[in-house]
């Protein structure tokens, strides 16, 4: 799960770096799944353009007026069947239902 997701949530003015360390929790079906710090999959924001650079989208090309995501900060996580879902990243709760 990398450039081709969408963020859920309030729109936040601020610095990639400002996300590094914040916690990151999952819960599933009422139950935590996940909790760590929040990093980068690819170690920084400049190490993720950089892989998506080396390894494009045919459908996305890397041009001068593409947006491209650091990717999740937890990774992918896996779960089983449909759900509620409870994410926070910090202070931020965003919750959705896996259908």
């Amino acid at each position: 799960m990398s450039s081709l997701g969408y963020a859920i949530g309030p729109r936040r003015r601020t610095l990639t770096t400002e996300f590094e360390g914040l916690d990151v929790t999952l819960d599933f079906v009422g139950r935590q799944i996940y909790a760590a710090l929040a990093k980068h999959g690819f170690g920084t924001t400049l190490a993720s353009l950089m892989a998506y650079a080396r390894n494009q989208h045919a459908a996305y090309p890397l041009r001068a007026d593409t947006i491209v995501t650091t990717g999740s900060l937890c990774g992918l996580v896996p779960t089983s069947g449909a759900g509620h879902v409870v994410a926070r990243l910090g202070d931020e709760t965003v919750e959705l239902d896996i259908i």
